[in-house]
């Protein structure tokens, strides 16, 4: 049973925290994942916000002044003014637990918060009107948000403190103070499933393809198949020993299916192989044309075939150039995060006299770029590797393009004029 409790970050590819997020976790705008009525529980709220978007731009123009009396300069443009957290409990044991003790410990984890990062958290909100019916049992969503100043009491972006360790903090902290209530720590995921979502181990459309071709042929998918390819045998005047081969392998594809064995690419491969090693009887034919067109056939699926590489190859470069489209502004956003360490850095050494301590901190924003330079170091190389991968995928298809070209040509090229007859009645071939 889960009995989870964790601690998020906001993502740095989402937006920050605004008068929407505040709208929503005060709930004066409704979320599309409510319970029905009757399964919602009262949320809880430590500062209920009335006015909001006054409220939210005092909070900004706070931090931005707090920002300028300590560094005498501006804070940047796209800097982010306030940040967030969300606790998240599972619900399973939240059911056992006092929702005033659930909510004494979530204070208690916002107060560790603020002394640590010399920061205040302007809001708390836990929603207990989230979550699903699923097979009439109802799975609750608890969790509970946390937004606060992003500049500090010394004039440091806060988000910019949290290192991995920090981030592992988070999560020991957050389950050292909800043990008593039985909650136990979340897993640390983030290196285990880095590579598992569309966007980042694989382009969208290579994910999507890469699923669907993975996804298993069902009974209906086989039967559909294989009365297709009984179909062709008939208009090309298959024989029963071929149709007896097709039966054969059809038997086989059935054992495979049934033990879920069988995926809808298998299938598909597995009856074009059968049909191209069959033998076709040659009907004799009174006019040129439709002895050709009887020709064309292995030029025509070899046409459909390449058509079929050519789109692929197509999708791969789509997703290949979407995944580098993620790549760079990932590499922006740590670029810009770089310029304004460096910044600060700058400012640090410009305005004061090195102390013990205070150099101690400035080693502490030196390793940090030094963090920085190396990740972006290293992004730059996945971007080249990408950018080559998509150059030769185009290339490639361009190869795939120019040969279906010629094979069209080549289709054409075998046709005769219309009126063209042969002079006897029949032609054997």
């Amino acid at each position: 049973m889960a009995k989870y409790a964790s601690i998020k970050v906001r993502p740095k590819n989402e937006n920050s925290p605004n008068i929407g997020t505040v709208l929503h976790n005060q709930r004066y705008v409704k979320p599309d994942d409510l319970l029905p009525e009757e399964y919602r529980l009262p949320n809880y709220h430590l500062t209920p916000v009335t006015n909001v978007t006054k409220t939210v731009n005092d909070w900004v123009v706070e931090n931005e002044k707090r920002y300028q009396s300590i560094h005498n300069r501006k804070l940047r443009s796209d800097a982010r003014r306030l940040e967030s957290l969300v606790i998240v409990l599972s619900g399973e044991q939240v059911e056992k637990c006092s929702p005033d003790e659930i909510w004494r410990n979530a204070i208690a984890f916002k107060t560790w918060f603020e002394e640590r990062y010399k920061t205040k958290v302007r809001t708390v909100d836990w929603h207990r009107d989230e979550g699903r019916i699923e097979d009439d049992k109802v799975i609750r969503n608890d969790h509970i948000h946390l937004e606060f100043d992003n500049v500090n009491a010394d004039g440091k972006m806060v988000r910019r403190l949290f290192s991995k360790g920090d981030l592992i903090n988070f999560q020991d902290k957050i389950a050292e103070i909800y043990k008593p209530l039985g909650f136990i720590r979340g897993e640390d995921t983030v290196k285990k499933h880095r590579h598992d979502t569309p966007k980042r181990g694989l382009g969208q459309k290579k994910w999507k393809n890469k699923k669907k071709s993975e996804a298993l042929a069902t009974k209906a998918d086989l039967t559909k198949e294989v009365k297709a390819l009984k179909t062709r045998l008939q208009e090309r005047g298959a024989e029963q020993p071929e149709h007896a081969k097709i039966d054969e392998v059809s038997r086989l594809l059935k054992a495979e299916q049934k033990a879920k064995k069988l995926t809808k690419e298998a299938l598909t491969q597995a009856l074009k192989e059968a049909e191209r090693n069959l033998t076709f009887p040659k009907p004799i034919y009174g006019d040129r044309n439709e002895l050709v067109d009887y020709e064309l056939v292995p030029y025509k699926q070899g046409y459909q075939e390449q058509k079929e590489k050519n789109k692929e190859l197509e999708e791969e470069v789509e997703g290949l150039e979407e995944e580098l489209e993620e790549v760079k502004k990932s590499f922006n956003t740590q670029a810009r995060e770089q310029d304004e360490l460096i910044d600060d850095l700058s400012n640090q050494i410009d305005t004061y006299k090195l102390l013990p301590s205070e150099n101690e901190e400035l080693q502490k924003a030196h390793a940090s770029v030094r963090e920085l330079t190396i990740l972006l170091e290293s992004m730059t190389k996945q971007k080249e590797k990408l950018e080559e991968r998509n150059d030769i995928l185009k290339y490639e298809n361009g190869i795939h393009y120019s040969t279906i070209k010629e094979l069209e040509n080549e289709l054409e090229g075998k046709k005769v004029p219309s009126n063209t007859k042969t002079k006897t009645e029949t032609i054997d071939p």
